[in-house]
């Protein structure tokens, strides 16, 4: 290797450290605030719709409890229209002597 061929590499090995210490780190910043405002409104997205998966527990919680609300209204519903119904088969003359004899048991 002569001489010009080694000031030639050492002077591009000096051009590419400069190019590194000065340019990766504007490159670098220059992602940053190009990306940071992107990662910025997808975070936002997803904190305004989460996924299914990734639900609260206490929300979990809640929908277990409406469920089960759900149900025992269900079950009280049912009752009542077998309540009426079974009032509603049962003649208005039975009920009230039935009334009367409850009436009488009690004094």
């Amino acid at each position: 290797m002569d001489t010009d061929t080694a000031a030639e590499l050492f002077t591009l090995l000096q051009l590419l450290f400069v190019a590194a210490v000065i340019g990766l780190p504007a490159v670098g910043l220059t992602i940053r605030l190009a990306v940071k405002p992107l990662v910025e409104a997808i975070i936002r997205l997803r904190e305004a719709f989460p996924a299914q998966g990734s639900r609260d527990p206490s929300v979990a919680a809640l929908q277990g409890e409406v469920q089960a609300l759900r149900a025992q209204l269900e079950r009280v519903l049912e009752q009542q229209a077998f309540d009426s119904e079974l009032l509603s088969r049962t003649p208005a003359s039975a009920l009230g002597q039935r009334r009367e004899n409850e009436l009488s048991d009690a004094e």
